[in-house]
């Protein structure tokens, strides 16, 4: 008896987004709050809309590590202060700008970084309160922080989150007592005391080519010229921006050379985990061939030195197609002896199929052919 297989590809994307609110936990780097001196109510406490930005300078968290990513952001409301206070369109949005004060004018260049059409905050009074970003925000010590929270309306709870006062030098803030105000109505040097978390440890930048895009492998009789390829964030703070390059080895004619391409500045957001659209960053005028090889690289994610740059290169290579036609699966005698043998030559010798490929299972072989148990296959360039 025989038995056809039919080969398939499937793929699948899973996206999950969490937002959460912590209440009474500790940052891990903050301002000192045991040496305020009085409290405000703009802008998480406001009765009406607000707008409010604040600027934190160089040293007042201590000394947070660099190469990572702010994830939490902390109050802290003053001790008589317990409740909820809920918010209608509430926004939080954060920079980083070697500034030392505000003025009315608002910083510009803001990244939203929490955005909810209805929010609210539980609060007890001397203790922080977290608000989980949902776009971490990459962090470099070296520069002051400027926050912004816009919002439209709020009610419930009054308190006051505790800050430095007006005995601090300098205009840390500025304000307008309504919702996306163009210019802001007064700055002042209250500083509100404040915490954030920062992403955990382990390769806190780390980024690797995820996957080649073009040319295919085969190329079914083409000749791609364009280069392009995915980038995958394998670090644990967000990837902004990244170094792409590549070599190209290659044959025309009796000729074989090598052809360095120019490096490519990528810039965007990935979060932890995630992998970019697909990145064209070269043109190869001579056209990719059978037998032509890629390497591709990554370097310096976020500006910084790969934490784990032993993946950043990989090695592409242009294989022939498997040709059409049915091919038959049983002993010595056919074309594959077994099921895994066929999958390898299908994976590894070749790169995928340009036309009808049929693998046929012969279980008489013999007498004594049988299949046990799960094979799996990769996944073949030409299959659907």
């Amino acid at each position: 008896m025989k038995k056809l297989l039919q080969i398939s590809g499937v793929m699948g994307l899973v996206a999950i987004l969490s937002v959460s609110t912590v209440l009474n936990a500790q940052p891990m780097f903050h301002t000192n709050p045991t040496i305020s001196s009085g409290g405000n109510s703009i802008p998480l406490s406001y009765s009406s809309g607000c707008r409010g930005q604040q600027v934190y300078p160089v040293g007042v968290f201590g000394t947070p590590p660099s190469g990572q990513a702010i994830t939490t952001i902390y109050f802290m409301p003053g001790t008589s202060y317990t409740g909820t206070r809920t918010y209608s369109q509430f926004h939080v949005s954060l920079k980083q700008a070697n500034i030392s004060s505000l003025s009315t004018t608002y910083e510009t260049g803001m990244t939203n970084v929490f955005s909810s059409t209805n929010y609210s905050i539980s609060y007890v009074g001397g203790q922080w309160f977290a608000i989980t970003l949902q776009k971490p925000f990459p962090y470099n010590p070296s520069l002051p922080l400027i926050w912004e929270i816009n919002v439209q309306s709020s009610g419930g709870s009054t308190f006051f989150c505790l800050n430095k006062g007006s005995s601090v030098t300098g205009a840390y803030r500025n304000y307008s007592t309504s919702y996306n105000a163009s210019v802001a109505a007064g700055s002042g040097a209250y500083m509100l005391d404040m915490g954030f978390d920062l992403g955990s440890s382990g390769y806190p930048n780390s980024a690797t080519i995820g996957k080649v895009c073009s040319p295919a492998s085969p190329t079914c009789g083409n000749i791609p010229t364009v280069l392009s390829a995915t980038i995958l964030n394998k670090g644990k703070a967000p990837l902004d921006s990244v170094k792409m390059g590549a070599r190209i080895h290659y044959q025309l004619g009796a000729i074989r050379d090598t052809a360095f391409v120019p490096e490519f500045n990528w810039k965007g957001f990935l979060a932890s985990g995630e992998e970019s659209k697909c990145q064209t960053f070269f043109n190869w005028s001579n056209g990719f061939r059978t037998g032509d090889s890629v390497y591709l690289w990554t370097r310096l994610p976020n500006g910084i030195v790969d934490s784990a740059w032993q993946d950043d290169t990989i090695l592409y290579v242009i294989k022939p197609s498997m040709a059409s036609g049915l091919y038959t699966i049983g002993d010595t005698l056919h074309d594959f002896v077994d099921l895994k043998s066929a999958f390898s030559t299908l994976c590894d010798t070749f790169g995928g199929v340009c036309d009808t490929v049929i693998f046929e299972l012969d279980s008489s072989s013999k007498g004594s052919f049988q299949y046990f148990g799960q094979y799996d296959i990769c996944d073949v360039a030409g299959t659907s």
